[in-house]
C-alpha cells in the first residue's frame, strides 16, 4: 500500500536524490525507507541483486517516490563510478550520499588473518572512502550536497574482538573531518552517525548473548516511526541534509559526529549499572 510522504517542516528531504550504499538491509535499508517515505528519490546499493531487488520493491510498495536499486560492490572502484554514472545519467544531480556499507568478522586480534583485515578495511574505509570521491566530485560541481557516514559506538570504547572493524570506523571519522575541512567551502556537509547496538543481521548473534540481553529491550533497525511517519533510525533529521532556503536547519551542521546509543541511555534513564562486557565468547564462536 502506496503512502503519501511524510512531512517534517524542519528537515524536508523531499526531491533529494540520495544513494544509499548497503541499504538493501539493516540499518541501511531502515534509512533509505525513511528518505524515501519523505519524498527522497533513492538509489540502494548492495552486493547481492536478490536481496538488493527484494528490498527495493518492499520500499516501492509503501511510496510513490522513484526507489531504484544498483548493484555495487564498494570495494570494487570501478562499480562504484559506474554507480555514479547512472544515477546522474537518470537523475540528472545527487543531493545526498549516506555511506552504510560495512562488514565485520568477529575474531581476537591474534586470529585475524591478512585477508579479513582487508576484507573488512576495503568496504569500511576504502569502499567509504572512494564512495564520497566518487560523489563528492558531483556534488563539488553543483555546489551543494551531504555526506553521512555511518561509524560506530566501536570507535570510542570498542569492544574485544572486532579490533579491525574499529580501525576501519575510527579511520572514517578522521576522513569525515577531513572531507567537510576540505569540501566546505564548495557547499558540501559531510557528517557521521554512530548507531548504538541496532537489532540487525550482522547484530542478531550479539544479541543472543545472555549478557546482552541484561542490558534490557532492544529495538530492531526501523521499529516504530518517528514524527509524520518517518524511520527512528537516524539520518533525516539532525545532520542537516536540507538545506534550500528557508528551511530552519539548513547549513549549520557540519563535521560533526552523532552519536545515536540508546543502550547506555536506557541504562541511565532506570538508575540502574548495566555492565558492559568486554567480549562474548559465545558470539564470536
Amino acid at each position: 500500500m502506496t503512502e503519501s510522504p511524510a512531512t517534517d517542516p524542519l528537515f524536508s528531504v523531499s526531491d533529494r536524490v540520495t544513494i544509499v550504499s548497503g541499504g538493501s538491509r539493516g540499518i541501511g535499508k531502515e534509512m533509505a525507507a525513511g528518505f524515501a517515505r519523505r519524498g527522497a528519490p533513492v538509489v540502494l546499493t548492495g552486493r547481492n541483486a536478490e536481496t538488493l531487488e527484494a528490498t527495493v520493491a518492499e520500499i516501492s510498495d509503501e511510496t510513490d517516490t522513484p526507489v531504484r536499486g544498483i548493484v555495487c560492490d564498494v570495494a570494487v572502484p570501478g562499480q562504484i563510478n559506474d554507480l555514479v554514472e547512472q544515477v546522474i545519467g537518470e537523475f540528472g544531480r545527487i543531493d545526498v550520499l549516506l555511506n552504510v556499507a560495512g562488514v565485520n568478522r568477529r575474531k581476537r586480534v591474534e586470529t585475524v588473518t591478512e585477508e579479513d583485515y582487508d576484507f573488512i578495511l576495503d568496504i569500511n574505509l576504502k569502499g567509504a572512502f572512494l564512495a564520497a570521491q566518487a560523489v563528492g566530485k558531483q556534488m563539488i560541481s553543483q555546489e551543494s550536497g551531504t555526506i553521512i557516514n555511518v561509524d560506530s559506538l566501536n570507535t570510542y570504547a570498542p569492544l574485544k574482538g572486532v579490533a579491525p572493524y574499529a580501525m576501519s570506523k575510527a579511520g572514517l571519522v578522521m576522513m569525515t573531518r577531513s572531507l567537510a575541512t576540505e569540501w566546505g567551502e564548495h557547499g558540501v556537509r559531510v557528517n557521521t552517525i554512530a548507531p548504538g547496538f541496532i537489532l540487525t543481521d550482522q547484530t542478531r548473534k550479539l544479541w543472543s548473548d545472555p549478557t546482552m540481553q541484561e542490558w534490557g529491550p532492544v529495538e530492531a533497525a526501523g521499529r516504530g516511526r518517528g514524527p509524520g511517519g518517518g524511520s527512528r533510525v537516524p539520518g533525516c533529521r539532525g545532520l542537516g541534509v536540507h538545506d534550500r532556503a528557508g528551511g530552519p536547519g539548513r547549513r549549520w551542521i557540519h563535521r560533526r559526529a552523532a552519536v545515536a546509543d540508546s543502550v547506555r541511555r536506557l541504562a541511565a534513564t532506570r538508575h540502574r549499572r548495566v555492565r558492559i562486557p568486554d567480549a562474548l565468547p559465545a558470539a564470536m564462536e
